[in-house]
Formats: structure tokens, C-alpha cells, sequence
């Protein structure tokens, strides 16, 4: 574990894999970094103490900067179908000092629910025992894989409302084509919760595991349910922020399409 400079902005204790990654390359008032603009809409929208569900954490470190400068640590859940990561976000949270997050969820979030009991734990999961995994590409565990979908737990957003009574403010989602599944997943709390919702699109794994020929299927889709988007930009795959047609935003520049 090393320091890191993030986007030459945030300073954050990181394995050293990621440190020494393009995460750690930004220039701030050059405005170039690791998906620049989606922290930057961020920064826009978020206010502490928001809960904030974060769908395919991943290694953490980018839910350890939303938690510690947007929202709160604990005010985060955690949701990571991939065992090899759970060691490195607990020993990021750790090494950061940051508090527990509100809930962690060891499982794939998709369209239908397989976990034999959903509740809320703010307990690490067991997989997060031992020293830091030192993977630098992306592994999220794909849905389209038999194997995976069979040994590793799922949940719907809105099963897991219902059982642990957390209701989202926002909804991060990076789950490598899985985008359309995990919203279906979460139509009624689309539509009483109505949280903001960032969701970083890949449209070549989206028809390649999942049969989605058009990402406008997941538009389609987010509009149907009162949802307007704003695309923020194309950063090794595309980010687009949805907010509720009501949505009142801090600044006038939003304008949903």
C-alpha cells in the first residue's frame, strides 16, 4: 500500500497496483483524469450524508473518494459480485482511516434475486481476509457467465430495499453490460425512491453477454420510468447520468435530452 494522487486532486493510501495506475495520472486544472467528467458531475449533484448505493465497487478506491468527499463513508453500500476485491476495499477503507460503510453485499445485483437471505450487515465480507490483490484490470464477474451466476449470490435493488428497509438517494452502476438487468432490477425503487443514478455504459458487453443489440434499450428504458440522461463523456466506456424529470438540480446547467 502506497499513496496515490487521484486526478491531482484527492490523496489516498492505495495498493500498490493502483497507484501506480492511470487513476493516479490526472492533472485537475488541466481537467484530465480518471473519468473526469462523471466525478465532476459528482461534484455537481452529491451532498453528504446521501446514501449511496455503489453496484460493482470493484477494488473500492472509487467508492473510497466518493464516500470520503462527496457523501460520507458510511454512508455508502457496497455491492461486488468478485471475491479477489473485497480484500482491497477493506484494506483501502482501513488504511484511509474511514468509517464502515452502511452495508456491504457480497453478489451480483441484477433482474432477479437468488440469495437465500438478504439483510443489512455493515460486517466485511469473509472474503476480505489476507493481503492486498494485486489485479489492475477490470474483473468484474460477467452475469453472462453460467459458472459465476450459479456460485456467486444475486440480489435485486429492490428485493434488497424491501428486506434491509435502506432506501438509495443514488445509484452508482459499472457492472461491464449488465446496465439494463440491474435497472430492471430496481423499477419500483426508480419509481418511489426516484434516486439519481450515474451508470457507466458498455455497449460492446452489452450485446455481446447480455443480447442487447442497442444501448438505447437501457434509455428507453430509464425513460419510461421518469428518468431524463445526461451523457457526461466516453472514458474507456460511456458515462451518463439520470435524474427524475421532477429533479430540481444545485445548478441550472443540467438539461435532461
Amino acid at each position: 500500500m502506497k499513496p496515490g494522487l487521484i486526478n491531482g486532486r484527492w490523496e489516498m493510501i492505495l495498493p500498490d497496483s493502483i497507484a501506480d495506475w492511470d487513476a493516479i495520472t490526472g492533472c485537475y486544472p488541466d481537467r484530465q483524469g480518471w473519468e473526469f467528467e462523471r466525478f465532476e458531475s459528482f461534484g455537481e449533484h452529491l451532498r453528504r450524508g446521501m446514501t449511496f448505493f455503489d453496484v460493482g465497487a470493484e477494488h473500492g478506491w472509487i467508492s473510497a473518494v466518493i464516500g470520503r468527499e462527496f457523501v460520507g463513508a458510511e454512508n455508502m453500500v457496497l455491492f461486488e459480485p468478485s471475491p479477489e476485491f473485497w480484500t482491497n476495499i477493506r484494506l483501502i477503507w482501513a488504511a484511509n482511516g474511514l468509517p464502515d460503510p452502511k452495508a456491504t453485499f457480497p453478489g451480483f445485483v441484477s433482474d432477479a434475486t437468488t440469495a437465500k437471505s438478504i439483510r443489512q450487515t455493515t460486517k466485511w465480507p469473509k472474503w476480505t481476509q489476507g493481503n492486498t490483490t494485486e489485479v489492475s484490470a477490470m474483473a468484474y464477474r460477467s452475469m453472462a457467465n453460467e459458472t459465476d451466476r450459479v456460485q456467486v449470490t444475486a440480489v435485486t435493488i429492490d428485493d434488497y430495499v424491501k428486506a434491509t428497509k435502506i432506501h438509495p438517494e443514488v445509484i452508482n452502476v459499472d457492472v461491464e453490460g449488465a446496465e439494463l438487468a440491474v435497472m430492471r432490477g430496481a423499477t419500483d425503487t426508480l419509481l418511489h425512491d426516484r434516486p439519481l443514478v450515474w451508470i457507466s455504459v458498455h455497449p460492446d458487453l452489452m450485446l455481446r453477454d447480455f443480447g442487447i443489440e442497442h444501448v438505447d434499450e437501457l434509455f428507453e428504458f430509464m425513460h419510461s420510468v421518469g428518468y431524463g440522461r445526461e451523457y457526461l463523456g466516453t472514458d474507456h466506456e460511456q458515462h451518463h447520468f439520470f435524474a427524475p424529470l421532477e429533479y430540481v438540480p444545485p445548478s441550472a446547467d443540467w438539461r435532461p435530452t
